[in-house]
């Protein structure tokens, strides 16, 4: 094992370079004079290949240089004449929009998204709406009023119906309805938000757009839409479906991520003048601070991965950003994105929202469908390699595999043994410079590295598409972040495989990775049915039935009071029952996973409210007086366990526990 944890990254030249990768000649699986010889009984894997490539450069981010624009002269910011996405500097027609890498050419841009996806799948998904008023879904794209620029890019993307996060976000954010959505990523989500906002900015034209202003002689410029991300790898995926459905028309994207090696290049695209900007929250504040970004303008605000970013320390950045001039709540329109919405969560995110926001919660695809595989293998620590090489073995050599770890160093270790094994991987995490991390990436969407070995964080809200399989190396230690991993795979109704090591430091966990798999309607393990039935009472997060990633909390509560608005489709999964009367306290009844602990979830009644072991989600204690505890008082909080009390019991000497 290299000293540490500094690994080849997908490239040899026989040492390990001093910022994680060497730049001699790119490392091909079957070069034994390279890497040293394989193990005695070595038997050649799927991805193994007997001679050397030639090493393929992969250019990421802006590449025209804007070092020379006149910043007293006009921008082409306002003037919404043909020199958008798809044209060039003159306005004809081109295949690439100025200033973008060559990947985001018509045809890269625009494959085929329904090529061997299975869109029936989505048929059956379950979904909830809830909220007053809420508009109607479509069934169409041709149903939504967008104009014919949209719609040409609609078709160019290969979309042949709406998904159903699509159905229902689109005509929400058409009729500028503040939105929260639960449903994850690979279902359509992107689109959902992107197209109503270009159809907005297309339809408002100049007006929609607030004029460059000079600030302490700077130029200031003013995006009509801000979608913020937590990661940088998903901001450069925004971005790129961003420009696809702007593609050839007037609108001008662009993208701000940390790196010292993008900083000017992202600067000087600025100046070409944005209509929507993509952006992750620290580079963002840098830009703001600076002068050249300004916010007064921004009439669309998106939190995509919303559920991270608000528990992840983002929280006083987000707030800073909207606090930085941004129109007030009331007077822009705010959609929030998430594969998982706790309740606390959703507490938080009202912040932002409107109080009349639409709540959307769809399936997860796999849940009902079947079409993610789950396997649950035991495995000890010191055996996971060799079960790991055993399952690659065996994996088709066309097949692309995400292999979760918990550690970055735990990614360099697990990258450098597989190449050592001759097996073509790279990792992603982050501790690699950002060209490394989107070099690998490429490397990994290509085929020519068919593992990518991942971080949680580092990897999260990425589509990848085509990911036949996805390992837990390590297990995460909640559920939601489990279903997080598994959605990479199963994407758009296709069949995908989850694989899981589980060993005794996982046992926090099995009642629900055992929930998940019933709910799949696929075969348990034995041992598993043991290590559930072992688990503490109250001790697991999920309740009740969990299709969805989320329920809206303001459904229920206050102790039976009912809430004021339009609730179609919808099915509480059990985190409704059991409620008594009398003000409740923000008790975490369904909705999910408590991740604060005394801060949420598991709060009774001034009167008597009874909770049972169906109240789900955060669901902890209650009783008749002010409700005691957390369940369980750990960071996964209550679930479908808990506590209860008959009404006009003593406090907290006489709690019971439900009978099973």
């Amino acid at each position: 094992m290299p000293a540490g944890g500094v690994f080849y990254n997908g490239f040899a030249n026989g040492t390990p370079s001093n910022n994680g990768y060497a730049i001699q000649q790119p490392m091909v699986p079957g070069m034994g004079q390279m890497m040293g010889a394989p193990h005695a009984g070595f038997v050649p894997s799927p991805y193994f290949q007997g001679q050397p490539q030639q090493q393929q450069h992969f250019k990421m981010g802006y590449s025209e240089n804007f070092e020379n624009f006149d910043e007293n002269g006009s921008s082409g910011y306002n003037n919404f004449a043909d020199s958008g996405n798809g044209f060039n500097n003159n306005g004809a027609e081109s295949n690439q929009w100025g200033g973008a890498p060559a990947e985001y050419s018509e045809s890269n841009l625009f494959h085929r998204t329904d090529s061997g996806i299975n869109f029936d799948k989505y048929e059956n998904i379950p979904v909830e709406v809830s909220g007053d008023s809420v508009p109607a879904a479509i069934e169409h794209f041709n149903e939504a009023g967008f104009g014919p620029a949209v719609m040409e890019n609609v078709n160019r993307s290969g979309y042949s119906k709406p998904t159903p996060v699509q159905k229902h976000s689109i005509p929400t954010l058409l009729a500028n309805r503040d939105l929260m959505s639960c449903a994850q990523t690979g279902s359509g989500k992107t689109a959902a938000f992107l197209l109503p906002i270009i159809q907005h900015i297309l339809a408002g034209g100049p007006d929609m757009v607030k004029p460059p202003a000079f600030t302490n002689g700077r130029r200031t410029y003013y995006p009509c839409a801000l979608v913020l991300s937590p990661t940088r790898e998903l901001a450069i995926q925004i971005h790129k479906e961003a420009t696809k459905f702007s593609y050839k028309s007037n609108i001008q994207t662009a993208i701000l991520y940390g790196g010292r090696e993008n900083y000017r290049d992202q600067v000087n695209r600025l100046r070409a003048g944005t209509h929507i900007l993509i952006a992750t929250p620290g580079r963002l504040i840098d830009i703001i601070e600076q002068g050249f970004i300004g916010l007064a303008g921004c009439r669309y605000l998106v939190l995509d991965e919303a559920d991270r970013m608000l528990d992840m320390g983002f929280e006083p950045q987000i707030r800073k950003i909207v606090g930085q001039g941004m129109p007030p709540k009331t007077a822009r329109t705010t959609a929030m994105f998430s594969a998982t919405f706790p309740k606390e969560i959703q507490v938080l995110a009202k912040d932002f929202l409107k109080d009349n926001y639409i709540f959307l919660a769809v399936g997860r695809v796999g849940s009902t469908s079947e079409n993610i595989e789950q396997r649950l293998l035991w495995v000890n620590e010191m055996e996971k390699r060799s079960n790991l090489m055993e399952i690659l073995m065996n994996e088709h050599s066309e097949n692309l595999v995400l292999v979760f770890v918990e550690t970055k160093r735990g990614a360099n270790e697990l990258a450098y043994f597989l190449n050592r094994q001759q097996i073509r991987s790279v990792s992603i995490h982050g501790d690699l410079k950002q060209i490394e991390r989107e070099r690998n990436l490429e490397l990994f969407r290509s085929g020519q590295c068919p593992i990518l070995v991942a971080t949680a964080v580092a990897a999260r809200g990425l589509d990848i598409p085509n990911v036949r399989h996805v390992i837990n190396y390590d297990l995460p230690g909640d559920s939601d972040e489990y279903v997080h991993r598994i959605g990479r795979t199963g994407r758009c109704g296709n069949l995908g495989i989850a694989t899981s090591f589980f060993n005794d430091k996982n046992r926090g966990i099995g009642r629900d990775l055992k929930n998940l798999i019933v709910e799949s309607n696929q075969e348990v393990p034995e041992w598993l049915h043991q290590v559930a039935a072992e688990g503490r009472i109250g001790g697991g997060q999920r309740g009740g039935n969990r299709r969805f990633g989320a329920t809206d909390y303001r459904v229920g509560r206050g102790g039976g009071g009912s809430f004021g608005g339009n609730f179609s489709n919808y099915n509480s999964g059990g985190a409704t029952g059991g409620f008594g009367s009398g003000p409740a306290y923000g008790g975490s009844f369904g909705g999910g996973a408590p991740r604060r602990p005394f801060t949420n979830g598991g709060f009774g009644a001034h009167s008597s409210l009874s909770s049972t072991s169906n109240s789900g989600g955060g669901g902890g204690f209650s009783g008749p007086r002010r409700g005691g505890f957390n369940s369980g008082m750990n960071r996964q909080g209550g679930g479908g366990g808990g506590f209860y009390s008959n009404p006009g019991q003593a406090p907290i000497d006489h709690w019971q526990a439900p009978q099973a």
